[in-house]
Order: structure tokens, then C-alpha cells, then sequence
């Protein structure tokens, strides 16, 4: 499967636990190179992972050479604790080097595929970028997205990714209505793939034939388990605003948040802080950042998904790939994954999520089968065998062009 072949991977976030989902994808997607490609140089603020020379039985390429390089860093807004940080980061990243000359490995030849994480601060790393021919983004936001994660009510953000994204002529989406919805955006020729999100199912597999995993719940309540980054675009602030109205009719439930608080997306605005450490608090507990949190989803009642924008959300794929009732949003291309009434249940309002909420909890083993149909969908279509499959026909077609 892997050809003879060089290609050039830059993703400010490889592996690393602490940026969740996109480091993980920015790492599933690395194995996909080496699949293909028999050398791969990789450019990331991250520091060297190690990787496996086979992965499912496929033999994968080198890793030639693992620069790692100074991220751009932003101040965001002044004052004194950001500040200091920022002098920090940049004490820390003194010996990073800042630009990567390709011709160092041999690799200058522009017909060599780059291949870009998403919108990275540090494609700039490589010196002239610009003169490579084929330059490909993987791009894993909607548009929405990037008007939502910011703070002003223009589309100052959005702009600046549209012309960002007018410097590459392939595009990887891994939705395909974010997809269609760019491609009316961009005012430039450029050749659209499609790569939907895989997740690790090696995991789930463990996970779902473990019998050491305790059950966290307590079973006298009815557990609902929401994960995902707390800010704004997430949502859970809905969750904060609808509790009285939930627990009016469902007065044992208890919602577990997990995961870790981005205070550069809003999450500080969440109040959120504290609930963990409050023992009257019985509706709503933070968890935090947890290093397994599939253990909690496996034993929910029902998977919530709360996003305001998500091009194709991980943690959706995984809540499908263990069999949950889920209930989300209906934004941006989770209706690719959820089908209303067949593999989930979505709402477009927070007072339908509120309804579709007081359903389930009433009639919770007649929405069962939809686990069991969301788990069957996603092992047809989102595999990580059809996650390989479409990568290869992407490659090699890049590859001829």
C-alpha cells in the first residue's frame, strides 16, 4: 500500500493529552501518511512520539526527520497573569528553532506534497512555503466555527481563514456539507476531498470487553455524560441555563461535564469551577479533565452533545461506536453522523433539546435500539478501514496531479 514517496506533515499538535481531539486527529492522520508515503518529515510545537512500524498488519514509512519548532504565540488580552505567561512560554521555547529549510533533507523538491494540520500557526516554519506546488490543508472547522470563536461580532476571524486558505490548492474536509458549505466561501480553484474523523477502535474494544472498568455512577440516577473542552462554541452554558427546567421533570438526573476548561474560547465564563468540590450539588457535577473518559461514557444513560458549531466531532463518533442513545445538535455536519430518529435523536433549540431530553428519560429502553443503530452506522461508513480506504484514493490522486 505505501508507495515510494516523500511527503512533508506540519501539525502544531501531535499526540500530546493535553489538546484533546485535535491532537489525537493530528496524529491519526500521521499513520495515514506513513500507510502511503515511505518518508515523512514533520514539523509540530509537540516533541517526538513513537510510533509503531506497523499499524492494523500495514507496514508504515520513516519518519525522516521530527523538527520541532516555536508556535506562534498571541498575548491575547493584557494584563499581568498573561503576560508573565507569555515570557514564560517564550524563556521555554528559546532553543526551538523557528524555520525549517527542507532542502536540509534532501527535500526540495516542489513536487513534494505539504500537508497541513488544519489552520497552523507554524506552516510559516518552512521556508518557502510558497514554492511548493502541491499544498494541501486538512480542514477539520466549519465556517461557523470560526465566527463563533471569537469575541467580536464581525467576521474578523473568518476573513483572515479564508485568505489563509487561498494559499493551498487541495483541501481535506472532514465533513462534506462543511465542505460544500467553503467552497461557496472560497473564490479560488482548489480540488476538495472528503476524510471524515476515525477514531482509535482498539480502545472501545477494550473498553466494551473490560470487566476491571467500574461503573463511576450511581446507578440511582440517571447519568448523563457530555464531553468536550468547556467554551463557548460547546455549549455547555445551555446545559447551566436549562438544569431547573430538566430537573422539574427529571429529579434524579446528574450531568458529568468532563473535560478541560479553555479559557481562550470563553470557558471561563462557564461557571463550572467548584461544582465538583460542592457535595449539595447533586444535578450537575464538572469533572474535568479525566485521561479515560469513554469509561464514563460506557456507562451513561445518554450521550449529550451540546455544540454550537462541529464540523465532525470525535467524541460523537466514539459515543456512537459504544452503542449510546445520543442526543445532540443538528449544526454544521453532525447530521452526517446523526440521523434524526435512526441513529440518534438532534434538536435545532434549546427548548427542543429540553423536550427530546424528557422523552428519552420516560421511555429510555424504547430509544435503546438507536444505540445499537448508531453503533452499526458508524462501523459501516466512519471505520477506521473506511478512514484508510478514502485516504488512500486521496494520496495517490494527489500524488498524480
Amino acid at each position: 500500500m505505501q508507495s515510494k514517496t516523500k511527503a512533508v506533515y506540519i501539525s502544531e499538535s501531535i499526540g500530546s493529552s493535553k489538546n484533546g481531539g485535535v491532537s489525537k486527529s493530528g496524529y491519526d492522520f500521521l499513520l495515514l501518511l506513513l500507510m502511503n508515503y515511505s518518508e515523512v518529515i514533520v514539523i509540530s510545537s509537540n516533541k517526538k512520539v513513537s510510533i509503531d512500524k506497523q499499524f492494523l498488519g500495514i507496514k508504515l514509512g520513516e519518519v525522516k526527520r521530527w523538527y520541532t519548532v516555536k508556535p506562534t504565540l498571541k498575548i491575547g488580552k493584557v494584563n499581568p497573569r498573561n503576560t508573565i505567561i507569555y515570557i514564560i512560554k517564550q524563556l521555554l521555547s528559546i532553543f526551538k528553532r523557528k524555520t525549517v529549510n527542507l532542502s536540509e533533507c534532501n527535500f526540495q523538491d516542489n513536487e513534494i506534497p505539504i500537508y497541513v494540520n488544519s489552520i497552523s500557526n507554524i506552516k510559516d516554519s518552512i521556508s518557502n512555503f510558497e514554492g511548493f506546488r502541491k499544498r494541501v490543508c486538512i480542514l477539520r472547522g466549519c465556517p461557523e466555527s470560526f465566527q463563533i470563536q471569537t469575541e467580536h461580532d464581525d467576521n474578523t476571524i473568518l476573513n483572515k481563514t479564508v485568505d489563509t486558505l487561498k494559499e493551498y490548492n487541495f483541501i481535506i474536509n472532514v465533513s462534506e456539507i462543511c465542505g460544500n458549505k467553503w467552497q461557496e466561501i472560497l473564490n479560488h480553484e482548489f480540488v476538495n476531498y472528503y476524510l471524515p474523523n476515525s477514531i482509535d477502535e482498539s480502545v472501545i474494544d477494550n473498553i466494551q470487553n473490560s470487566e476491571k472498568t467500574k461503573n463511576p455512577f450511581n446507578n440511582e440516577k440517571f447519568n448523563v455524560v457530555v464531553v468536550g473542552s468547556v467554551q463557548t462554541r460547546k455549549g455547555q452554558d445551555i446545559i447551566v441555563d436549562k438544569l431547573e427546567e430538566i430537573v422539574e421533570f427529571c429529579p434524579n438526573i446528574c450531568i458529568h461535564l468532563i473535560g478541560v476548561i479553555s479559557k481562550r474560547y470563553g470557558g471561563s465564563k462557564i461557571k463550572l469551577e467548584g461544582l465538583e468540590k460542592d457535595p449539595e450539588q447533586e444535578y450537575i457535577k464538572f469533572h474535568g479533565h479525566i485521561d479515560q473518559p469513554l469509561d464514563y461514557v460506557k456507562f451513561a444513560d445518554l450521550a449529550l452533545f451540546t455544540s454550537r458549531a462541529e464540523a465532525f466531532p470525535r467524541a460523537v463518533a466514539e459515543y456512537m461506536a459504544l452503542g449510546k442513545i445520543i442526543l445532540t445538535t443538528d449544526v454544521s455536519g453532525i447530521p452526517e453522523m446523526i440521523k434524526h430518529e435512526q441513529t440518534g435523536l438532534i434538536y435545532s433549540s434549546p427548548d427542543e433539546m429540553v423536550d427530546s431530553l424528557k422523552n428519552i428519560y420516560n421511555n429510555k429502553n424504547e430509544y435503546s435500539i438507536l444505540g445499537d443503530n448508531a453503533k452499526d452506522y458508524y462501523y459501516e461508513i466512519f471505520s477506521k478501514e473506511q478512514q484508510i480506504k478514502r485516504a488512500n484514493f486521496i494520496f495517490n490522486d494527489i500524488n498524480t496531479k
